[in-house]
């Protein structure tokens, strides 16, 4: 259950209605979606949310603190998203929550 404060790696549009109030940031690898700063969708309601790299998520990072949501594809990504967990110190089932 997402009570907390949440980090979601994903696209916004694959949480629920319920849960989109709970998540704080948007992390990603893509510069071009980094650079936009916000996630904003009217058809959400307005929801205007930040979109930062992946790295602050690494403990001391500005979004260190957070649980993380991963909507992404595990496991078929050759191995990237997985280093890209494993480099920010992020452990599946602890600090790290995968939904597919």
């Amino acid at each position: 259950q997402l009570d907390a404060p949440t980090t979601t790696w994903m696209h916004l549009r694959s949480i629920r209605e319920e849960f989109r109030d709970k998540i704080k940031v948007i992390v990603d690898v893509d510069e071009k979606k980094i650079a936009s700063k916000f996630y904003f969708n009217r058809d959400l309601g307005n929801l205007k949310i930040p979109i930062v790299h992946f790295s602050e998520l690494k403990e001391g990072g500005r979004f260190g603190s957070l649980p993380v949501v991963v909507c992404v594809a595990m496991y078929r990504t050759d191995g990237k998203l997985e280093e890209n967990v494993a480099s920010v110190g992020r452990v599946e089932g602890g600090n790290l929550w995968h939904f597919f």
